[in-house]
């Protein structure tokens, strides 16, 4: 059991390197020592909350961006002037100073590489506010040259190279160019 200096809840706790903890607050990183002192404070550039967070060996955090965007959901029998969530994943170098602005290295839109049409038809009713929510991020690991991305409303996980931003492959949801086919099964 782990709480900060105030005794306030958490939320999205992510253990770090060096005996550290990340939280969410505010739509932020804190990330705090086992003691309970900030670290360092810092969000994402360009997005209102974020809902993971890694650190790199390179001392540079991965973080996905949550935005409501406008969308054309026509495919799922809706207008094409909808409002979806969307995910942007950024690789971000810490501020310089406390406070400051992190430094984008590299970031990935998942609108602009998965259409709506792969989520999985029991997640197209979930709205949360006025927004849709096609993709719902869940988690982010490292893999050195690029990241394995899992997706709750595509019911599949995928592998992005980072070099290029292309999908590399595709594990699960509705089938397209670079989904693994399971052989011997």
């Amino acid at each position: 059991v782990w709480w900060t200096k105030n005794k306030t809840s958490t939320f999205m706790l992510t253990p770090l390197p060096g005996q550290h903890l990340g939280t969410d607050e505010s739509g932020g990183l804190v990330e705090y020592d086992l003691n309970g002192q900030i670290v360092q404070q810092f969000g994402p550039v360009g997005g209102n909350d974020f809902h993971e967070v890694i650190r790199l060996a390179n001392g540079n955090y991965v973080m996905a961006t949550q935005d409501a965007q406008p969308c054309d959901l026509t495919s799922w029998g809706l207008t094409a002037s909808e409002s979806c969530l969307n995910h942007v994943i950024q690789e971000l170098q810490p501020p310089a100073t406390p406070g400051g602005t992190p430094t984008v290295v590299w970031q990935w839109d998942t609108s602009q590489h998965i259409p709506v049409t792969e989520t999985t038809a029991t997640w197209r009713s979930v709205v949360i506010g006025s927004n849709h929510d096609p993709f719902h991020l869940n988690s982010i690991e490292d893999t050195g040259d690029g990241l394995i991305v899992s997706f709750r409303h595509l019911d599949a996980v995928y592998k992005i190279d980072k070099a290029t931003g292309n999908v590399v492959w595709k594990l699960g949801g509705a089938p397209r160019a670079e989904s693994l086919q399971l052989v011997g099964d």
